[in-house]
């Protein structure tokens, strides 16, 4: 029994075929750290946690054809898959002029064994050339825009230095459905000052928006942080493994079964971690999460209640 609506499972639907996704660089920032918002970025983020594992410590960035080639070379050797997705990950990859974000996707794309693209952005860098420029391409590709929520309180946002508002969230979500473009949600559980009433909370917001995808993860503190500094000194303390399971299978029963969940546990570069640490194994996290639901005898949108679909407004 499949107790969620797992990622890879439906892209094996959608190509036939095992799809990878391939993390890549394109140089990006925030306007919450070049100053156009703020500087620093959230308190939860670190420069270097942004970078692909396998390109920490090197100066500069390889073009986006020789960061894909490397990486699928490396998961072709490991798992035999033909078939990729480009994932622009770092920081918010839509804040660029669509000249520049264009042949960035472009070259992407004409990479042989590419099927898609993941554009992970911030609902405040999705102004309509932007929102031109990945309507054509979801007119020609399998096109996937991620949009980083995190809580759907306001007071919560601000405590973490996001400088956007739930409100900013739901209008850029809903101007991409409306271009017919698929659209994730990133959340986190264990935000510094948020408990069980306020995920599930965000849990309602995601199901009522109608999001087609979603990332729930755990909160995790590195070096070099805001959120390490507060942990040092006794502001913050992560969720213990046990507490985050049980978060996130009361926020799974809580979402739409038909939305696809795309990651339940994250963590960071190795050096850069600095709590929890039971994060650092993925399958470990899943496998409990799993157990969780079994003993629960719970699934996915076992408690998701649809009391007020929002109607998509005409952009």
């Amino acid at each position: 029994m499949h107790r969620y609506r797992n990622f890879n499972r439906l892209l094996k639907e959608e190509f036939g075929e095992r799809v990878h996704r391939v993390v890549i660089k394109g140089g990006f920032t925030c306007p919450n750290r070049d100053g156009s918002l703020a500087r620093g970025g959230c308190t939860f983020c670190n420069e270097e946690g942004h970078r692909p594992t396998t390109l920490l410590g090197e100066r500069g960035w390889p073009e986006v054809e020789s960061q894909l080639r490397r990486r699928m070379k490396h998961v072709v050797e490991r798992f035999s898959t033909r078939a990729f997705i480009a994932y622009f990950q770092d920081y918010s990859a839509t804040y660029a002029a669509p000249e520049r974000l264009r042949p960035m996707f472009e070259r992407a794309l004409a990479v042989d064994g590419v099927v898609g693209l993941i554009v992970a952005t911030r609902s405040d860098c999705l102004g309509p050339e932007i929102l031109d420029l990945l309507s054509e391409l979801n007119e020609r590709t399998y096109l996937w825009v991620e949009i980083g929520l995190q809580s759907a309180s306001d007071d919560t946002l601000a405590r973490v230095r996001r400088y956007h508002t739930v409100q900013n969230v739901a209008d850029a979500a809903l101007a991409l459905k409306a271009r017919g473009i698929r659209v994730g949600v990133h959340v986190m559980l264990g935000l510094p000052g948020e408990g069980p009433l306020d995920y599930q909370r965000t849990a309602r917001f995601v199901g009522e928006i109608g999001f087609d995808g979603i990332k729930i993860h755990n909160t995790y503190v590195l070096k070099s942080t805001v959120l390490a500094r507060q942990f040092y000194e006794g502001l913050y303390r992560p969720q213990s493994l046990t507490e985050y399971v049980n978060d996130c299978v009361d926020f799974l029963e809580r979402i739409p079964p038909e939305m696809v969940v795309q990651r339940l546990t994250a963590q960071g570069p190795k050096p850069l971690m600095v709590a929890p640490q039971w994060c650092i194994n993925k399958h470990v996290v899943l496998a409990a999460i799993d157990a969780e639901l079994a003993r629960r005898d719970s699934w996915q949108g076992k408690r998701w209640r649809s009391t007020a679909r929002l109607e998509l407004a005409a952009v």
